[in-house]
């Protein structure tokens, strides 16, 4: 199964395996108790919704997408989720994971390859469905969609095969089954609200009798490897061999390539379409 992450948990868990056997991993705890970004974001889109039509919000998609900087002026404000236009509920979902499998083939893929392809996402959407259409709470159906999708798919298995090529256990307390649908079952406003202090501060108040001051009043802090400047860097001969594989449409991989070499922070579909390759060799 290839994946496209987990290098970072790779390389903590090689380090830890010279030490111990047995870690503890706060993992879960961003889905569960609604740390990410993309929370805050959604409080934002909540707001703009009192005062939007959907027309309006296509247009904001429109001018995010269209006009330079304003993608990044949407990100620093906390609006970017509006790139996606008047979507909500799944469809929203749908935008903000990028799960639209069609879309992405359409764009990589040589024509031969797409056009023989058979989507398999029926039981994907009937889940997602399921979720928005029962959790009238936006927050909390986006956590229950990340606890769904996200998590078993990417992060916990990512976790699983570093930790076992390092040879030590990972527990991850955050994802118990009772724990987990005793905080996901209360409302969001608990977990998230606009001018909070603290990341994740139901989860600070619970501990700060036992959390250090520079824990509780940190800011969050992304864990991500420079691949982006790695691949620029040191791996050209891996780029070349990927502009020559002939399932990919050239002129898409090209153009990909020199966007890396512009910014390479933005490195996430090259660097995957490398691991793909990879895993088909």
């Amino acid at each position: 199964q290839p994946s496209s992450d987990g290098f970072n948990t790779f390389l903590i868990s090689r380090f830890a395996g010279e030490h111990v056997r047995v870690v503890l991993s706060g993992l879960g705890g961003d889905e569960v108790f609604q740390g990410y970004r993309v929370f805050k974001d959604l409080l934002n889109v909540k707001r703009f919704d009192a005062v939007a039509s959907p027309r309006m919000k296509n247009l904001c998609a429109t001018a995010i997408e269209k006009i330079p900087g304003l993608s990044s002026v949407a990100y620093r404000t906390g609006y970017s989720l509006l790139r996606h236009g008047s979507r909500t509920g799944t469809a929203l979902y749908q935008a903000y994971r990028e799960l639209d499998s069609s879309v992405a083939a359409r764009r990589v893929l040589h024509f031969d390859i797409r056009s023989k392809m058979v989507h398999h996402d029926v039981a994907v959407w009937a889940k997602l469905n399921a979720i928005f259409g029962t959790e009238l709470d936006t927050l909390n159906a986006f956590s229950k969609a990340e606890l769904a999708f996200y998590v078993p798919g990417i992060l916990a298995r990512d976790t699983d095969a570093a930790s076992m090529a390092a040879t030590i256990e990972v527990r991850v307390p955050f994802l118990d089954v009772r724990f987990v649908e005793r905080v996901v079952s209360l409302p969001s406003g608990y977990k998230c609200w606009r001018g909070q202090k603290t990341n994740k501060p139901l989860l600070v108040e619970a501990f700060k009798d036992v959390l250090p001051a520079d824990v509780t009043a940190g800011q969050k802090k992304g864990f991500e490897m420079p691949v982006g400047f790695w691949l620029k860097s040191d791996f050209k001969d891996q780029l070349q061999r990927l502009k020559d594989c002939d399932w990919l449409d050239q002129q898409e991989i090209v153009e990909l390539c020199d966007a890396l070499h512009e910014n390479p922070r933005e490195y996430r579909k090259v660097w995957s379409l490398l691991v793909l390759a990879e895993w088909i060799e």
